[in-house]
Formats: structure tokens, sequence, C-alpha cells
């Protein structure tokens, strides 16, 4: 296979500390994210993951000069790998997550999201274990998640979230689209589009992920981290959501930093998109998210009864 072949070099050169995968056991839940600069989701992120049972979290981190690696380094749960190339150069970080696809032994049960995604589903003990047990039920290898963008209420300059605490990041953006989503389940896989993103910035991105895994034991992201490879394993319904958080009082300040990175998909393109449209706005004050289709979020509950989500650990039909 042509994206075998190009994935199948020395992955050992993307991360340092991969040795330390050793120490994870075969039967450990596993969660996966990269990030570089992501303290004020740190604390959150890792509470919340620790509630669904995760028993390790492996996060690789990209030189990191926020203090985030001092606070990683006292946490027992955690292994931090080191990012020895760019995000540009591991094709957009996904060859970091590529090495330790590789690194960890066949069927490792693994989630592997962004720092600023926090997966939900239907299962009212909110376990990751009691989800991949059904998964294992149905004969699903991998199993597909979609990101909901959520937003605060106006006005947005009053949204702060800075992580200093134990909230989650909904406490302060606790809005989302209920509906205007589209969900197409082709050749390639589950392709969700729509939300906030398109109903406001006319973007329509990918939001579906498969995000759930068990480990096929080697790389498989070639191009894009939401249709990995082999495409025959990208079936099912979606049966979770990525809660996604990148709207608060500085999200203006965050797009332009993408932007003059120029690293994200198409040069930040989407990003600067966004700029170009709220160009003279006074987002602090005079910018609404809200349309006839947000919703406050109640819970994961909530996303089954509207359909967004599909609940396969409760489903007796299986």
């Amino acid at each position: 296979f042509s994206w075998w072949r190009r994935g199948s070099g020395d992955l050992s050169t993307q991360l340092e500390g991969l040795e330390r995968l050793a120490e994870i056991a075969l039967d450990d839940v596993v969660v996966m994210t990269r990030q570089q600069n992501g303290i004020r989701f740190i604390r959150s992120f890792l509470r919340h993951y620790r509630g669904l049972g995760a028993d390790c979290i492996i996060v690789i981190d990209e030189r990191s000069d926020d203090g985030i690696r001092d606070y990683l380094a006292t946490q027992p749960d955690v292994i931090m790998l080191t990012a020895r190339t760019s995000f540009a150069e591991a094709n957009r970080g996904n060859q970091w997550f590529n090495a330790v696809f590789a690194a960890l032994p066949k069927g490792q049960r693994i989630v592997y999201v962004d720092n600023d995604e926090y997966l939900v589903f239907g299962d009212g003990r909110r376990s990751l274990a009691n989800l991949f047990d059904a998964m294992e039920r149905r004969g699903m290898e991998r199993a597909a998640t979609m990101m909901v963008d959520f937003y605060p209420p106006a006005p947005i300059g009053e949204a702060v979230f800075d992580g200093n605490d134990d909230a989650y990041p909904w406490s302060v953006a606790p809005l989302f689209d209920a509906t205007g989503y589209t969900m197409i389940d082709g050749m390639r896989g589950m392709r969700v589009t729509g939300g906030v993103r398109r109903r406001l910035f006319g973007e329509d991105l990918y939001l579906s992920k498969y995000s759930v895994m068990f480990n096929p034991g080697r790389a498989i992201i070639d191009k894009s981290v939401h249709v990995p490879q082999p495409l025959t394993r990208n079936r099912g319904p979606v049966v979770g959501a990525l809660l996604h958080f990148k709207y608060f009082s500085d999200f203006i300040d965050d797009h332009r930093r993408v932007v003059e990175k120029g690293v994200h998909n198409k040069g930040g393109q989407t990003y600067r998109a966004v700029l170009d449209q709220l160009e003279g706005v006074d987002v602090a004050t005079e910018f609404d998210f809200s349309g006839d289709c947000t919703l406050r979020y109640s819970g994961p509950d909530q996303l089954c009864a509207l359909g967004v989500i599909t609940d396969i650990v409760n489903d007796s039909a299986h």
C-alpha cells in the first residue's frame, strides 16, 4: 500500500522518550494528545479523562515554555514525549501519533485527541472500558467521533478561561449548535461537517475523527487524522462527541497566532478568513455566536437524544 510505504520510515526519529511506552500494560486504556503551551487546558483535560477511566495519558509536547512540562512531570499517570521535529515537519503532528501507534502493542485501547477536545459518549457510568467492550461486541476496530464546537454567550469579552482551577471549559463556553450538521458515510468513512463554524464563517471543515481505536500496531495516518488508513476500517455510526473549545474572550488573538505560524491546514487559511470577516468588529462587546439552533449543554444524554451521537454502550440490539 502506498500509504504504508510513505509512513514506514524510522518513526523513532520523531519523538524522544518512546522507550517509556514499555511501561504501559496491554490492557491499559491509553489517552494520547499533542500540545504546545497548552497549560490552560491540561488540568481539566487530565481530570476529564481520568474520570473516564484512562489508565495512562501520553502527552506529546512540542517544546513548551509555559510551565506545562514541569507540571506534567509531577503526574504519575502521564508519560511525556518530546517532539524532535516541528509540527510542520511531522505532517501537522500526524507522524508523532504514528510513532506511538507503531510503538504500542497491537490491540492496545487508544483514544487520541487534541488537548482542547473532551470525549463524551452514551454511558451512564462514563467508562472508556465500557465503550471499548461495546465496540468489540460489534466487531469495530475503530469508532467515529465528531467535534462539536462550543462557544460562550455574549458578551464574549467576559468569557475568560485560564485553567487555573478545576473548572471545565464548558463552564465558561456552554453553548453549541444542536442542528445544522451534515453526515455522509462514504468510501473514506464518516464525514461530518457543519456546526457553528459553517453557520457563521462559511467553513465546511471535517468535524469527524476516528479517535477511539484498538491499536493496529503500525502507522495509520497518511494525510489526515480525520481519515486514518486503511479506509475499510472507517465504518459505523458516530459514537462519541469531542467537545471542542476554541472560542473564549481571546479567540481573535489565538487565530492571529495560528495565521502567523502558518503551519495549520492550508497555512491557517480558515483562521485568516475568520479574522477577515470580523475585521472592524468589537468582538468583546458586539459579537454573538448564538443562533436559533443554539442550546446549552447538559450532558452526553442530551447529545444522544438530539441524534448527534449514537449510544452503542446501552444499545440492547447488540
